[in-house]
C-alpha cells in the first residue's frame, strides 16, 4: 500500500508543441522505489498523434529505476495508451501499477488483461 498523503515532491511536466503549452502531466515522488502518475491533459486537436506516448516515454527514461504507479480511476483512454506501451515494451509490465480508491497497488498489467477477458 501506498500512503499518498506524504509526499516530497510534485513534479509537473509540460508538453510543448512548436514553443506552445499542449499538455501536462503531474507526477508525485512516492520515495526511492515509485512514482506515482496522477494525472495528464493534452489538447483535444493534437490527441492520438502519440504524445502521451512521448510523455511515458520521457518518464521512463527519468525514473527507470522506479515503479510507476497510477492513480485510479484512470480514463479508458489512458488506459488504452498504457496498454499499448506495455504492449511493446514487455519488460516494464512488473514496473506499471494501478494504487486504487482504497490504497491496494494492483498490477496494471494483469487488471487491464483480466478486464479483457
Amino acid at each position: 500500500m501506498i500512503d499518498i498523503s506524504r509526499h516530497l515532491s510534485v513534479e509537473i511536466l509540460i508538453l510543448k508543441k512548436e514553443n506552445q503549452a499542449a499538455g501536462f502531466c503531474v507526477l508525485h515522488n512516492a520515495g526511492e522505489d515509485a512514482v506515482i502518475f496522477d494525472g495528464v491533459y493534452i489538447l483535444p486537436e493534437i490527441r492520438r498523434q502519440g504524445y502521451c506516448m512521448a510523455l511515458l516515454d520521457y518518464i521512463e527514461s527519468h525514473y527507470d529505476k522506479r515503479n510507476i504507479t497510477f492513480t485510479a480511476p484512470i480514463s479508458k483512454s489512458l488506459t488504452i495508451v498504457v496498454t499499448k506501451h506495455l504492449f511493446r515494451n514487455e519488460s516494464l509490465r512488473i514496473k506499471y501499477w494501478i494504487l486504487t480508491e482504497n490504497g491496494d497497488r494492483l498490477s496494471f498489467w494483469i487488471s487491464t488483461m483480466n478486464k479483457c477477458t
